[in-house]
């Protein structure tokens, strides 16, 4: 039996006018990747229930599939018409942590109000998946009040300082500043003018 070679492997795609998500659903890495390679596909296309092909793998536990696709620029965010993520459909830690690296939202709620964690509890998931996810929404909780933690820090150290120097002196501040670079910009602009009206130096000769 004759082994195809990647160029007839090329040629049956064209000839035969496969389909990005034929491909994906018959987990054909290689062809995949060369459709995704032509351009000729939209990766992000939604089917009749608004999931895109990176559904199909992420609910597989395919890695390289998805690995694929989101190379070639699938949407870990997208959601379908029930307004689940990928996220929701996943069952595979190494699956799992590359769409949190590509920016899936972990703590997303679908319409029943389950997070992906909670559809994974639901559908019965081993317990080294559970552990996963529960691990990535400590993560994302750590890093959402590490950032309102810094943001309140800053609002606070302005906060003491108005309090220190009092609104009508802070008024003031403002005001001195902003006169002092209108000043700052117009010895600037005069200084330029200045510079282009000065007649040029000539030397006569001896």
């Amino acid at each position: 039996m004759a082994v195809n070679t990647f160029d007839d492997l090329i040629f049956e795609i064209m000839e035969a006018g496969d389909d990005l998500r034929e491909a994906v659903n018959s987990c054909e890495l290689e062809k995949v990747q060369v459709l995704l390679e032509s351009g000729q596909h939209d990766v992000n296309a939604r089917d009749g229930s608004g999931r895109t092909v990176l559904f199909i793998p992420v609910c597989r536990g395919h890695v390289s599939l998805v690995g694929s696709l989101v190379e070639h620029g699938a949407d870990v965010r997208i959601l379908d018409y029930n307004n689940n993520s990928a996220l929701h459909w996943c069952g595979n830690t190494e699956v799992l942590e590359m769409l949190v690296a590509y920016g899936a939202d972990i703590m997303q709620r679908n319409k029943l109000g389950l997070t992906p964690k909670e559809m994974a509890l639901r559908r019965g998931l081993a317990p080294s998946i559970i552990e996963a996810f529960t691990q990535l929404e400590k993560r994302a909780d750590k890093k959402d009040t590490s950032e309102s933690s810094l943001s309140e820090t800053r609002c606070s150290i302005f906060q003491e300082f108005s309090d220190g120097i009092g609104f009508r002196n802070l008024c003031l501040l403002v005001a001195g500043i902003f006169l002092l670079s209108l000043q700052f910009a117009y010895i600037i602009t005069g200084a330029s003018r200045q510079l282009e009206v000065m007649e040029p130096i000539t030397f006569s000769s001896a």
